[in-house]
């Protein structure tokens, strides 16, 4: 079962290309300011890379991003 829209997994692979896993505090707060929607295709197709920088990332940032989890 396909989650998402079609056009949606574009989407989420463009916000992919834009995480700098060399820059991760401003990748998190990239993916905090995201659409609900955008993010929660992002997270459906890459939920690894979420896991990893929840994981990294300091307790402030982990837990901004965990709360825009929740809401989307």
């Amino acid at each position: 079962m396909q989650h998402g829209h079609p056009e949606s997994h574009d989407q989420a692979q463009v916000v992919y290309e834009r995480v700098n896993f060399l820059m991760l505090k401003s990748s998190a707060d990239y993916l905090a300011e995201l659409d609900p929607d955008v993010l929660e295709d992002f997270v459906l197709k890459y939920s690894g890379v979420l896991i990893f920088l929840l994981n990294v990332l300091d307790a402030d940032r982990s837990l901004r991003l965990l709360s825009r989890l929740t809401m989307a």
